[in-house]
This record gives structure tokens, sequence and C-alpha cells, in this order.
């Protein structure tokens, strides 16, 4: 009982669908023509080419992509490798300037030493006025 009730409600549907056709018939009649004249030539080579052209400017942006991060890895090493070597020529001053301290503190203790050995109580009497002038 249910099943003929629906084939009968399905028919009724069809049969108002139908009505609608047959009084707007040129204008689904028009719609049919424009459907399979675009079916019948749409050109398949161009969205073939647009794919293509997609495909290429992928790769190509991708290239590009590659090869900035190249670049930026090179200045990167670039910038290590220059700080590096000014970390080194400070280290390598530095070490100088000690050595030259050192051979001044050498120098000013040997002048002292003979000074001392010429007058006794000279080492004494620089080391109040520097106490003084401080």
């Amino acid at each position: 009982m249910l099943e003929s009730i629906t084939i009968l409600i399905i028919k009724e549907k069809l049969s108002d669908i139908w009505r609608v056709i047959k009084k707007y018939w040129q204008f689904f009649l028009g719609m049919s023509v424009a459907v399979i004249f675009f079916i019948l030539t749409r050109d398949t080579s161009k969205a073939s080419k647009a794919l293509e052209q997609f495909r290429k400017s992928s790769k190509d942006e991708r290239e590009r992509s590659l090869e900035i991060q190249e670049d930026k890895q090179s200045d990167i090493e670039k910038a290590v490798d220059e700080f590096s070597e000014d970390i080194n020529s400070a280290a390598e001053d530095l070490s100088e300037r000690s050595r030259q301290l050192e051979e001044e503190k050498e120098r000013i203790k040997n002048e002292l030493l003979e000074k001392e050995e010429k007058e006794r109580g000279s080492i004494a009497e620089e080391i109040s006025e520097t106490l003084d002038k401080i």
C-alpha cells in the first residue's frame, strides 16, 4: 500500500514537471541546444595549456624560492665567516696589547730598580708622590 502511494506521488510530481516543461518548452529547448553546443565545441587544449602553465609557474616559483634560500644561506655563512675573522683579529689585537703592556710594565720595573740602585728610597718617594696625586 505504501509503495503504491509513493508511486502515485512520484507520478503526480512528474506530471507537474512535464506540465512546466510543456509550458516553457522554448526555454528548455534553448538551454539544451546551448549545453550541447558548449559540450561539442569546448576546447580541451586550452585547459591542458592552462594546467601546463600552472605547473610551469609553480616550478619557477619553487626554483626562485630555492635560489633565495641558497642566497640567504650563503649570506649567513659569509657573515659568520666575517664575524669569526673579526673575533680572531680582536683576539690577536688583545694578545698584542697584553704583550705590549707586559713589556711596558717590565721596562718601568727595570727603570725603577735601576733608579733604586743609584739612589736608595727613590721607589718610596715615587709611590708617595703617586699617592698624593690620587
